[in-house]
């Protein structure tokens, strides 16, 4: 605990990472230390079960009882941990399982051996039965989430590796089947919210900018009524009926003031287009993410084909890679190692197979690639084509079909 406390504001940090981060990672920032307190939770039921042993059991069982619903209600205020995807916070909803059948065994097994349950074979059975119910139940639903959280595990692995992983490829493939997919749903979400937050910021920034522009204004004016009354002097002799003119001064002054407040104006329309700008940035940045997710998880389906995105901006001379016509097959070939398209698995002698869901062959190749919408998605088929062994293996078998006839 001394040593969390000491690192708590540099947590993210690689070394303290490193050092500490089984005793903090899944927590929030703000909770750090949560796991300090389950520990104390584990030795509190511990040492009630080995100091309270001369004492009766009702007592000991009374007094855990109180430990368990004391940190369960804090845990229910705190809620130290941190969320899954935003819609499905499971390690809050796990503990909070945990915690309820832990009390939940400890009540029906004081009331299975008091006056009563003892000897009431109904009763005892009704109480049994509860307790295997809840622990049943909870263990379930542990093994589900679990599955679950494998699998978003299973896909992290996969998106942040090149090598071939046919294991970890296959158990994703499999839990995809038998378990709900929170990612997708959760990039979705978090989509939404960045547009949320976003039109938020700019509600609050154009606030700003206008009580700015108020401010500003108030004083210009302010400096103009002073000026007035300095460049316009009133003689003792001229009635109040004299009509004044103003000065060229006076004029200059208006001027200004018109100039200044053209310039606010400007700048806080650019301030709004810029701010416009980030969100739109955010906002694609996320879509990508989502995009690429989605890719792998289409590489995870079908381990065969490799997706890849060329974005808009980026030309066809600009992919990194060459297309060829082989056998009515278009095929990839001078492959740069750095290039985007050789990170996700397209290598030299991949098929391409479609383009934006349209089929790709050695006739429509270039109306399909100049008439498609930006971005590009191309899918790439990962068994490689090799034309030129069939035809050397052919001529080989021709040479020696010749050879022995000459013989």
């Amino acid at each position: 605990m001394f040593f969390l406390w000491r690192s708590r504001n540099s947590l993210h940090r690689r070394h303290i990472r490193f050092r500490f981060s089984i005793l903090f990672i899944g927590y929030e920032d703000r909770t750090y230390f949560w796991e300090i307190v389950v520990a104390i939770r584990k030795l509190t039921v511990s040492a009630i079960s080995v100091f309270l042993l001369q004492v009766d059991i009702p007592t000991q069982v009374l007094t855990a009882e109180l430990v368990v619903v004391f940190l369960l209600v804090m845990h229910l205020h705190v809620r130290p941990y941190i969320p899954v995807t935003p819609k499905h916070n499971t390690l809050q909803h796990a503990e909070t399982f945990a915690l309820t059948t832990m009390f939940v065994t400890l009540v029906s097994g004081l009331l299975m051996f008091e006056d009563i349950g003892a000897g009431n074979q109904i009763v005892e059975y009704v109480f049994t039965f509860l307790v295997l119910a809840i622990n049943i139940s909870f263990l379930a639903a542990a093994f589900w989430w679990w599955l679950t959280l494998k699998l978003m595990d299973l896909e992290n692995l996969l998106e942040h590796t090149s090598a071939s992983q046919k294991l970890a490829t296959k158990a994703a493939e499999f839990l995809r089947k038998i378990v709900p997919d929170w990612e997708t749903e959760g990039q979705e979400l978090e989509i939404e919210q960045e547009k949320q937050e976003a039109v938020e910021d700019l509600r609050h920034v154009n606030l700003d900018k206008l009580m700015r522009v108020q401010n500003l204004a108030h004083k210009w004016v302010v400096k103009f009524k002073q000026r007035q009354g300095q460049d316009v002097g009133f003689d003792d002799d001229v009635s109040s009926n004299t009509k004044i003119h103003p000065s060229k001064s006076l004029i200059n002054v208006v001027d200004q003031a018109a100039e200044k407040a053209k310039d606010i104006e400007e700048s806080s329309e650019r301030a709004a287009r810029k701010f416009m700008k980030q969100m739109e940035d955010r906002v694609a940045k996320a879509h990508d993410r989502l995009e690429t997710r989605r890719r792998r998880r289409s590489s995870i389906a079908n381990p065969n084909t490799k997706l890849f995105v060329v974005p808009e901006g980026v030309g066809l001379n600009d992919m990194g890679f060459k297309l060829k016509v082989s056998h009515n097959k278009v095929v990839v070939y001078s492959m740069e190692i750095d290039s985007p398209a050789y990170l996700v698995g397209v290598k030299n002698h991949c098929v391409l197979m479609r383009c934006n869901k349209e089929e790709i062959n050695g006739n429509n190749l270039v109306a399909v690639l100049k008439n498609a919408t930006r971005p590009l998605k191309l899918a790439f088929s990962a068994r490689q084509h090799r034309p030129n062994s069939k035809l050397r293996n052919v001529a080989k078998a021709v040479s020696k079909l010749s050879t022995g006839s000459m013989i």
